[in-house]
């Protein structure tokens, strides 16, 4: 995915990060039906930053990490990123509803799971 070089925090901070911005862009949406959340400018607004820094933090994390999980879509994820980013007046919104209503809630366990391996791979080698 990157070089090392790029970030200097742990792939376990990153992952950490992309749970945070997940969370909160799923709160963002929260109790909202599609056309109310589409609707509210500062909710899609900050939902799609948080979409963008989750890509931007997957972008990060390390092939070392990333190649042995791929159940995590991690170019999918990046890829994203860089659309909102470059492509922002084609920004479907049938697409971000979609990422917060089906794909985060998806997301999330499999980062969880990620960062819980890491724990307890690194408490058994203590």
């Amino acid at each position: 995915m990157s070089s090392p070089a790029r970030s200097t925090r742990s792939w376990q901070a990153l992952v950490l990060d992309m749970i945070s911005f997940s969370e909160k862009a799923l709160s963002y949406a929260q109790d909202l039906g599609k056309d109310e959340f589409l609707a509210s400018q500062p909710n899609y607004d900050a939902t799609l930053w948080n979409i963008v820094l989750i890509g931007e933090a997957a972008s990060n994390v390390p092939a070392t990490i990333t190649d042995p999980h791929p159940e995590i879509s991690w170019r999918e994820i990046v890829g994203t990123r860089h659309h909102l980013v470059h492509g922002y007046f084609r920004i479907d919104q049938d697409i971000v509803w979609d990422i917060v209503g089906n794909h985060l809630h998806n997301l999330l366990p499999q980062l969880y799971a990620l960062v819980e391996t890491s724990v307890h791979e690194s408490s058994s080698s203590i």
